[in-house]
């Protein structure tokens, strides 16, 4: 099944064989931004209206509110502890117990919206942020570790290879390759005549790129 979220508030479940809407689910009251699926087969939404909810999909019914954040949610991923983790306009990440709906932690750092979350290989968590800087984080103490000062703008995404580096993309043109223990960036990729949104590597190990220039 496909699921997908909207800037018309709503998330839909699809048949992808078919194409035919199975169900759609209401509740958010602003763009819907974040999605993500935990161990337990509930779907988790992020949205504008500040709220993350937690959803039923097979009844379409919101079974919890998480509330804390006072900015847009946007986005959301879950550890290996099964751990909600919120990054969000507010400037702040926040790490929550889903069964209970408790924020369990608080991350403060960035001077801007988060953007980007990620985890790497040694379970530290990774931060890109409109401030444009890049964050490390201990996952189990919410300890700040160490920073990369990537862009003089937005960071709109990050994603790790197979070679256990960082790759980031941002409202500048150039998406750029980072050595996640030294800081240094080994390598800038320039072609891209807008801002990239999106990043993503094949089963070829082939970087793919999507961005603002269309």
């Amino acid at each position: 099944k496909l699921i997908s979220a909207s800037e018309d508030r709503s998330i839909k479940i699809w048949n992808m064989i078919t194409g035919e809407c199975l169900k759609t689910l209401i509740g958010h009251e602003h763009v819907v931004f974040s999605l993500v699926i935990n161990k337990n087969g509930k779907l988790i939404s992020g949205s504008v209206d500040k709220k993350i909810k937690i959803w039923n999909m097979e009844t379409g019914l919101c079974e919890k509110n998480l509330t804390g954040h006072n900015g847009a949610v946007r986005l959301l991923i879950i550890n290996d502890k099964n751990e909600l983790i919120s990054g969000s306009w507010d400037k702040t990440i926040k790490f929550w117990n889903m069964t209970t709906g408790e924020c369990i932690k608080t991350l403060f750092g960035h001077n801007s919206g988060i953007n980007s979350l990620i985890i790497n290989s040694n379970n530290e968590l990774i931060s890109g942020s409109h401030d444009g800087e890049i964050k490390f984080w201990n996952m189990t103490s919410g300890e700040y570790l160490r920073n990369i000062s990537a862009y003089n703008t937005y960071i709109n995404v990050l994603i790790i290879n197979k070679n256990d580096e960082l790759i980031s993309g941002s409202n500048h043109y150039s998406i750029k390759i980072w050595n996640m223990t030294t800081g240094e960036c080994k390598k800038i990729l320039n072609g891209h005549l807008g801002g990239t949104i999106s990043l993503a590597i094949n089963r070829n190990e082939e970087l793919i790129s999507g961005s603002l220039d269309g």
